[in-house]
């Protein structure tokens, strides 16, 4: 039977007082702290300094630790909240899970509380800690411990001193390089030396300047430490190539091993893994069926932190160290992320280096680590908000380098989403861009790209700005993100504001969180200035606000205006003027009306265009589709329009293709009596595949069995299973162009090799080219001809290779070899006329 322990009422404590030295040597006084001892508590987290805390003994009445709440009294902190910033009416459990964003469930946790009414509270019990704040009894903090010995410490003071002595007595965060306030670059994931160097070369071909790479997919195994030869060849070598070029190495890891690694064996011998009770190894469930690390045994710790050693040799940075929440045992589950995060830490330690951990999950003990992020939300306007809440009460909970991911982890943020996301990250501690799918701006249009330039530039300018709250989070326990209750503790009006917060000092954050152009912006006491448009504004105050989408509201105290005038250049133009024209209709999952769609079997292609009038005068004018031969428009390929002022007009046609058309691709083009830069619409007729497979042998592989050039033959495939052609349906075609060969032949294992072939019917020879890009490495072959070879790893990208062919008249046979490592199975394939 769980045991608890009680104080009824309201703790009436001795006054005393700790004392911290500040970065300039001088001793202050902070607050006032008292630690209670209740019984003998033996499941406490390490803490780092209790130097001058006085100790009272308090007395047990019944099971549950209670203090009195006054009406209008505010609670925060908890570690990482996604539901609210005031916890006052809600319940929670300090308990580590993986949380997914949402409910009342939290990566990071923390029995610690800061009292609007001048008072924090810290229950030092590493187990399962219940706080009822208010919930079952209004006026009533109930804590229920699972122990009847029990540590607590009481501080007295603004929720500053408080921090201050809170992060005094468990930890702050170890010095981190510079780089970390760079911006991030990551992906779940990169697949390869060749795949980050294409995405870094187009980073600086858009002048985009990061300062980190994560790398997710990079060992041989989970987990074994050995960077995957097949797909990072030179790692040494390549790290180099990536410090010169000002990126540094961040390496994904979790705390579980499969029985394929290389690791397993030891780890299993030495009794380095968890064990269930009748003596098995406990499998986790996540990352398929791996066992865990038993961090409670010192030796498995000193293990795992010789495990990193030869990898921070070879020049890797820091560790993304993702997991930690799956640890059965009951007292060491919220003990478990502090000891994995400490081994890695403590490998750069011995090496001489400063590294950082990139951690998910935390509890009191961890804030003395490194640096964290918000774990995994949706790429949704649902979870967005969500991420500022959390980041704000894991600064109150002694988190100062905490981050998030740009755009969300699971599936593909629309275009305002992800520019909403983007801004909000620059003002982040920790600014990274990372999902499940690509989140790079270029994925998007050149508008989206311009945004992103300009908020990576504005991190690059604050840098000094960014390293000065930082090292007074180290130094002092305050934090880099701060919610405005921090700053005003005496205005109420803040207590419950999740949506607004101040990066360092001097500068008051609103970011746009909701679909809406519209948001509502408090201002406290005092004089403020907008960044942007350098009005000053006196609170306290609200008002709306109504940002253009390149816009995240930002207001500088104004005693420090002057010092922030450079650094705040005028925002990205709208370079389209008054009068402009724009593709319109349906859009894809980026939110982008896309300028290249697929002629399938509908009898027209809808081509939707606007014309947008931002000026004070009425206009009118004329729209015509310039089309490929063959193709018709209804209702004509020209139409008038009128524009009035202020407004837009839709113009619709209708545009079919002839009725037997050639594979091939089919350019749009829009002519406009007003100013338009429409990019052309590029109709694209696909072939239709067959595909074969799978058979043995992956990137770089010798194909080893009979060559499969006969469309009704049968073959032997992976395992000695005889496999043949079938055909690839509609609706293994995406929209984008993307031909999903796993869909027909299903999932099979890395390293196998997959045939495509289509026929091109060509009514007159001459030069052609194929746009192709295929996951991981590419042959093809034109009438029997190798045209194209390229052994790469890598995930499939439109247009990536262009190969020049000569079609003869008639019948051109196409065949495919797709040869893979852990890439999904497809390619893109489309014909153009010529070398356009």
């Amino acid at each position: 039977m769980r045991r608890h322990c009680i104080i009824a009422g309201i703790f009436l404590l001795a006054t005393a007082t700790v004392f911290a030295r500040d970065p300039a040597g001088k001793t202050g006084e902070i607050t006032g702290v008292v630690r209670m001892r209740i019984g003998s508590p033996i499941h406490g987290f390490p803490l780092t300094d209790t130097n001058g805390v006085a100790t009272a003994m308090v007395k047990l009445r019944d099971s549950v630790l209670t203090r009195k709440l006054a009406d209008d009294e505010a609670l925060w902190g908890f570690g990482e909240r996604f539901d609210a910033l005031n916890m006052r009416g809600r319940t929670m459990e300090s308990w580590v899970v993986d949380a997914w964003g949402g409910g009342n469930r939290s990566y990071i946790c923390a029995p610690f509380l800061i009292s609007s009414k001048g008072y924090g509270l810290f229950v030092n019990c590493a187990g399962k800690v219940r706080f009822d704040c208010g919930v079952t009894s209004t006026n009533e903090l109930q804590i229920e411990v699972p122990e009847s010995g029990l540590d607590v410490f009481e501080f007295k003071g603004t929720p500053r001193e408080i921090l201050t002595a809170y992060t005094k007595l468990v930890g702050r965060p170890r010095p981190v390089p510079d780089w970390v306030f760079g911006p991030w670059i990551s992906r779940n994931s990169y697949l390869s030396e060749y795949e980050i160097d294409r995405v870094i070369d187009k980073m600086e071909a858009h002048k985009l300047k990061a300062s980190a790479v994560v790398l997710e997919a990079w060992a041989e195994s989970l987990q074994n430490f050995h960077f995957e030869e097949g797909r990072y060849p030179h790692p040494k070598e390549w790290i180099e190539k990536l410090h010169s070029r000002g990126y540094h190495v961040v390496c994904w890891e979790t705390p579980s091993i499969w029985d394929s690694a290389s690791t397993y064996p030891e780890a299993h011998t030495n009794g380095y893994l968890v064990l269930k009770p009748d003596g098995s190894e406990l499998r986790v469930d996540w990352l398929e069926n791996a066992v865990k690390i038993d961090f409670r045994k010192e030796a498995a710790r000193l293990w795992w932190q010789k495990l990193q050693e030869p990898l921070i040799a070879m020049g890797v940075d820091g560790f993304k160290t993702d997991g930690g929440e799956r640890m059965p045992d009951p007292w060491f589950h919220n003990l478990h992320p502090f000891y994995y995060q400490r081994s890695v830490l403590d490998a750069f330690q011995d090496l001489g280096k400063v590294g950082v951990t990139f951690a998910r999950s935390g509890t009191p003990s961890c804030t003395g680590n490194s640096t964290f992020w918000g774990g995994d939300e949706s790429s949704s306007w649902n979870d967005f908000p969500r991420v500022v809440r959390a980041g704000l009460s894991a600064a109150l909970s002694g988190y100062p380098y905490w981050g998030h991911d740009i755009g969300g982890y699971s599936g593909t943020p629309t275009k305002d989403l992800y520019i909403r996301w983007l801004e909000l990250g620059a003002f982040s501690p920790i600014m990274q861009l990372h999902g499940n799918t690509p989140r790079e701006p270029w994925y998007y249009d050149e508008e989206t790209v311009r945004i992103a330039k300009y908020y990576f530039d504005l991190r690059w300018a604050l840098r000094d700005y960014l390293l000065a709250a930082a090292k007074l989070a180290r130094e002092e326990g305050v934090p880099m993100w701060r919610p405005l209750l921090y700053e005003f503790p005496d205005d109420p009006a803040t207590y419950n504001i999740d949506d607004e917060f101040f990066l360092g000092n001097d500068l008051l954050v609103a970011p746009v969180l909701t679909e809406s152009e519209k948001r509502s912006v408090y201002l406290p006491r005092g004089e403020w200035v907008n960044a942007w448009t350098k009005k000053k504004f006196t609170g306290s105050k609200i008002f709306t606000v109504q940002p253009g989408l390149a816009e995240i509201p930002i207001f500088i105290r104004a005693e420090r205006a002057a010092d922030f005038e450079k650094l705040f250049p005028p925002l990205p133009a709208d370079q389209r003027g008054n009068v402009f024209v724009e593709l319109a209709g349906a859009t894809n999952e980026r939110g982008i009306a896309p300028a290249r769609r697929l002629i399938r079997d509908q009898k027209y292609e809808k081509v939707f265009l606007t014309a947008n009038n931002r000026g004070t005068n009425n206009s009118s004018g004329e729209m015509e589709l310039i089309l490929p031969t063959g193709f018709t428009a209804l209702p004509g390929v020209k139409q008038a329009f009128t524009l009035p002022a202020g407004g837009e007009t839709r113009i619709a046609f209708y545009v079919s293709p002839p009725g037997t058309l050639n594979v091939g691709s089919y350019p749009v083009r829009v002519r406009s009596s007003l100013p338009s830069d429409v990019s052309p619409l590029t109709l694209v007729k696909l072939p239709e595949w067959h595909v074969l497979g799978p058979f043995d042998g992956g990137v770089g592989a010798k194909f080893a069995g009979e060559f499969p050039t006969n469309l009704t033959g049968e073959y032997a495939g992976t395992g000695g299973r005889r496999v043949r052609w079938r055909t690839v349906g509609d609706d293994c075609v995406r929209n984008d162009g993307y031909v999903d060969f796993e869909k027909v032949l299903g999932k099979d294992n890395n390293g196998a090799t997959t045939f495509g072939e289509v026929t091109l019917h060509v009514t007159q020879a001459g030069k052609a080219r194929f746009y192709v890009g295929s996951g991981d490495a590419l042959t093809i072959w034109l009438n029997g001809q190798l045209v194209f070879d390229k052994q790469v790893h890598r995930s499939a990208e439109p247009d990536e290779d262009a190969v020049d062919v000569e079609l003869r008249e008639g019948e051109n046979s196409v065949l495919v070899k797709i040869s893979r490592g852990i890439s999904p199975n497809g390619l893109y394939f489309r014909v153009a006329a010529g070398s356009s």
